[in-house]
């Protein structure tokens, strides 16, 4: 579950077409000249790139194949995105989720707070009827000639 600040990121910066990339199969080309092939399984908020079924290729051209592999947001270099990736599509696609899920928020949240107001508004005329009827009984007790 990301966080508001990791929603943010994934919405205004780029990390939504790289988010847009889970479970497909990228290159991730790090700063240190090697490279990662595998399936993207998660991308946080602030680019970190989960990946499993992982070959990693050393600066030196040695392959090491990994189960599970973790990606810090400040090695990466270049993240090669599919062709079969249309990224204006992806990246609006990412961006509605997460502003669909902020509007159901607001909306849960206007929701509550005009029930509370109703219930606010249901007191004060039930306060008011309730004066209104001691005031009557008050009266009614008086006579009339006193008032």
């Amino acid at each position: 579950m990301e966080t508001s600040r990791e929603k943010h990121f994934i919405v205004n910066t780029m990390t939504c077409l790289i988010k847009a990339c889970e479970g497909y199969e990228v290159q991730v080309d790090l700063r240190d000249n090697s490279e990662v092939n595998g399936l993207v399984s998660h991308v946080d908020g602030f680019m970190n790139i989960s990946m499993s079924d992982v070959t990693l290729k050393t600066k030196l051209g040695h392959l090491i194949k990994f189960e599970q592999f973790f990606v810090k947001s400040r090695q990466i270099r270049y993240v090669h995105i599919p062709d079969e990736i249309d990224m204006w599509k992806a990246m609006q696609g990412v961006c509605k989720t997460f502003c669909r899920i902020r509007a159901q928020q607001r909306i849960s949240q206007s929701i509550s707070q005009a029930a509370w107001s109703r219930l606010a508004k249901k007191e004060d005329e039930v306060a008011r009827i309730e004066n209104l009827q001691e005031r009557q009984k008050t009266e009614a007790l008086t006579p009339e000639g006193e008032a």
